[in-house]
Formats: structure tokens, C-alpha cells, sequence
């Protein structure tokens, strides 16, 4: 089981969600956990297994070979992201803007183009099922990484029962290349007037993919009840409904998973699961 967990915007506790419920469900399953908020993770600061392996992510790019190359100009055609410039005597390479896509070096017709390389990002996991991925600072696309740390976790974790993918924030594309793919969606939500604008937003982005979804509403008893009227009129299903708590805030503050000191908490997150299965029919 592939679960997504989004939100249509930071700070609701979609980190929170996720990790507690990597504890709590990792007491019966092989649970793994994979932080795809590639330009800022922080789900490691929860995690009690430090013992970590790492390998260092490459993003293709073009190289020229300038006695093969005539300056046709047909690469910097082909690129839809302006990453090359060609003049009438020299070839430029931006790749800030390169997305590694390959295409100028497959359709250009001179062979002057080869496969080249550059670090962008970090993966790293532990023995205990956790994994992250950390772009290099600076580097400006975070989509190419966050699809390499799921298929690497999809490889070195191939044996484990769920998988849980806290994406980054928002409906743009990096959001897009962590929740596609996965067998349930997990939106985390906050019922205040800018949490339920943005939990909407998310909603029209989602509603058109191929795959079931569901909504926690963390906080649940501040802001008003338009977030959970609003799922109840598009038949949204509420997974479970997390408190303001004191208790949680002062665990989160520490890097503590609340489940890992009382166990009244995990109820939230089990029976979150518990209605994932019946939703998918697991």
C-alpha cells in the first residue's frame, strides 16, 4: 500500500501525520517511511535510527562536442526550458534550467551531444525503513530527485507491506511527482479561513487523478466548520479528526513522535488507517 500524504500548504502537519503514523503502524507492519519534501525534509528529526547510508543523486545533462557540433541551433529548438543557446559561433549550456529530459541529445542530428552529469541531491536511508531526499542547495528542480528517492525505496524497501510518501506542500509539480502512482491520497488539513483556501485548491488538483483520497483535519477544534462541511457535501471521507493539543505541540517541539510517549494518541492515526482499507477496499 503506496499512501501520499499532502496539504495544500505548510504548517498543517502533514510531517506530524506521517511520522506518527510510521510509528504506530510499524508495530504490526513493515512501514516505511519517505520524506519526498526534497528542498526542505525534516521528517529525519523524528526518526531515533541515525545509522544512515547515502547516495549522491546525478542529474543528466548535455555536453557538447564541439568538432561534431555545427551550431544548427536545432538543440536549443527542441528544449522546451530555454536551457541552451546556441550563436552563430559558440554553444551555451544553462543548467540551472536543464530538467535533464535528454531530448536535444537524442534528436540532435549530428551526434554532437553526449550524455553529461552534476550532483543535485543527497538520498539517504536507514535499516528501519526511512528514507529522504535532500537537493543540493541551489539547485532549482526538486522533480527528478523525488522521483529517484521513490524508485530507490520502492527497490531497497521492495519487501515492506506500506509506504508512506510525505510530499511537499501545494499543487505544483514536485506535489504531483510525489502523490502520483500511489494507491491512496492522505490530505492534511487545518479548518481556518487561508488552511480551507488551500485545502480547495488541492481538492480541484487531486479530484482529477485516478486515485482514492481522503482528509485528516489536524486541529480540528480551532478556526470554523466550513472545511468539514465542504467535505461532506463532495462526499470527501474524513479519515480522523487530531485536537489542539498541548501535549502534541510540546512532542513536536522536541522531535518527538507523540505515539512514542502516550499510546491514548495512537488511536487518531490507526483509525485513519483502519478507514483507508475500507475506502480502498484493502
Amino acid at each position: 500500500m503506496k499512501l501520499a500524504v499532502a496539504s495544500g500548504k505548510g504548517g498543517t502537519g502533514k510531517t506530524f501525520f506521517s511520522v506518527n503514523l510510521y510509528y504506530t503502524l510499524r508495530k504490526n507492519f513493515k512501514t516505511c517511511l519517505i520524506d519526498l519534501d526534497v528542498e526542505e525534509p525534516n521528517s529525519m528529526i523524528f526518526i531515533n535510527d541515525n545509522n544512515f547510508n547515502e547516495e549522491v543523486s546525478f542529474l543528466t545533462i548535455p555536453e557538447v562536442d564541439k568538432k561534431k557540433c555545427t551550431l544548427c541551433g536545432n538543440c536549443s529548438e527542441y528544449c522546451e526550458f530555454n536551457a541552451i543557446f546556441v550563436t552563430n559561433d559558440k554553444w551555451y549550456l544553462f543548467p540551472e534550467l536543464c530538467k535533464g529530459c535528454t531530448a536535444c541529445i537524442k534528436l540532435c542530428p549530428h551526434n554532437a551531444l553526449k550524455y553529461g552529469k552534476k550532483e543535485h541531491g543527497i538520498i539517504k536511508w536507514n535499516n528501519s525503513g526511512f528514507m529522504e531526499g535532500r537537493l543540493k542547495i541551489k539547485e532549482p528542480i526538486s522533480v527528478p530527485l523525488i522521483e529517484k528517492t521513490k524508485k530507490k525505496a520502492l527497490e531497497i524497501f521492495k519487501n515492506y507491506e506500506i509506504f508512506i510518501f510525505d510530499s511537499p506542500p501545494g499543487v505544483t509539480c514536485p506535489t504531483i511527482a510525489s502523490i502520483k502512482e500511489s494507491d491512496f491520497i492522505v490530505l492534511v488539513a487545518e479548518p481556518t479561513p487561508f488552511g480551507f483556501n488551500d485545502f480547495k485548491l488541492t481538492y480541484e488538483m487531486i479530484k482529477n487523478f485516478d486515485i482514492p483520497y481522503g482528509v485528516i483535519i489536524n486541529r480540528y477544534d480551532i478556526g470554523d466548520n466550513k472545511l468539514e462541511y465542504f467535505c461532506k457535501e463532495k462526499n470527501i471521507p474524513i479519515l480522523s479528526k487530531i485536537p489542539h493539543d498541548l501535549k502534541i505541540a510540546e512532542c513536536y517541539s522536541q522531535g518527538i513522535p507523540v505515539v512514542e510517549i502516550d499510546d491514548q494518541y495512537k488511536d487518531y492515526f490507526y483509525t485513519a488507517y483502519e478507514r483507508i482499507k475500507e475506502w480502498k477496499k484493502y
